[in-house]
């Protein structure tokens, strides 16, 4: 119906609106399997690599955290 088209255009566009926030759960996996800050490039696809056997995955969470760190 239109009414649903319309609230599910409405729904996307707000929640495209809105930042991705971390997991809780992938952060607790990544403290409990050694990440720290200051780990070497290596170490930490190491870590993510467990977490998702994926280097698509690995090297796109490691170059998304390059840009936020970026000033």
């Amino acid at each position: 119906s239109p009414c649903t088209a319309q609230t599910a255009t409405a729904t996307a566009a707000w929640t495209s609106s809105i930042p991705p926030t971390p997991s809780p759960g992938l952060a607790n996996y990544l403290a409990r399997h050694g990440w720290k800050p200051g780990l070497p490039r290596a170490r930490q696809h190491k870590i993510l690599m467990a977490y998702n056997h994926s280097d698509v995955y690995a090297n796109t969470i490691l170059a998304l955290a390059d840009l936020v760190e970026q000033p």
